[in-house]
């Protein structure tokens, strides 16, 4: 609950620097407080937090990896974005991310996407995005059972620009569990991460990069 006032009196505060002054704009404040509490304790549950101490959660151990069945992973998706020619223009994009993983098909084991896309940045506390992205080609266990890795794709706009944007992700697996229960896997999470994202558009040069998390 400390987390989110904290979040909250900080976009508050935003809004006003930002001249805000219009009422209706506070519920927005107010579930952006909500998701960003929320995505702020799962990105340390799966990936840690060295300020606080927290170890990331480890790789899934390699005999634990499930042979057939699917597992569904709910979570989210970072995407930062910067202008190559105004390195002072930066993006955070953050939506959230379903992946679905079939652990008996050799060929295109993943589906799902990153939906729900929202934009924030300085003076500008979040702005819905149009678009989506497409998780495909995904393979699990390429060099050791717990690797993961696909590609996503997929247009995004807002204020008036559309991004198309196309790359790899790569990671691992996380978590054993030694009893999972009805509807659960052996693997709890997954993090990948594409540093480098191939960004297409009409107005400039952009450099990004994306990670994605989720859990099961």
């Amino acid at each position: 609950m400390k987390k989110k006032a904290q979040v909250l009196g900080g976009l508050v505060v935003a809004l006003a620097l930002a001249g805000c002054s219009k009422l209706e704009r506070i519920e927005d404040v107010v579930a952006f407080a909500d998701r960003v509490g929320d995505v702020n304790d799962q990105r340390v549950r799966v990936l840690g937090d060295p300020v606080l101490g927290i170890a990331e959660l480890p790789a899934t151990a390699f005999d634990a990896v499930p042979t057939t069945g699917t597992a569904t992973f709910l979570g989210t998706a970072f995407l930062s974005m910067r202008n190559s020619d105004q390195r002072l223009d930066a993006d955070a994009l953050v939506g959230d991310s379903r992946l679905e993983v079939d652990f008996g098909t050799s060929g295109d084991a993943v589906s799902g996407g990153v939906t729900n896309i929202r934009r924030t940045q300085i003076n500008d506390i979040s702005v819905d995005v149009s678009g989506q992205l497409t998780f495909s080609n995904g393979v699990v266990g390429a060099e050791v059972s717990n690797d993961l890795a696909f590609d996503f794709g997929g247009n995004v706009t807002y204020d008036g620009t559309e991004f198309g944007l196309q790359g790899r992700l790569d990671g691992k697996l996380r978590g054993t569990r030694t009893e999972p229960a009805a509807n659960q896997s052996t693997v709890r999470a997954f993090s990948v991460r594409d540093p480098e994202i191939d960004v297409t558009t009409a107005t400039g040069r952009y450099a990004a990069s994306m990670t994605v998390i989720g859990e099961n």
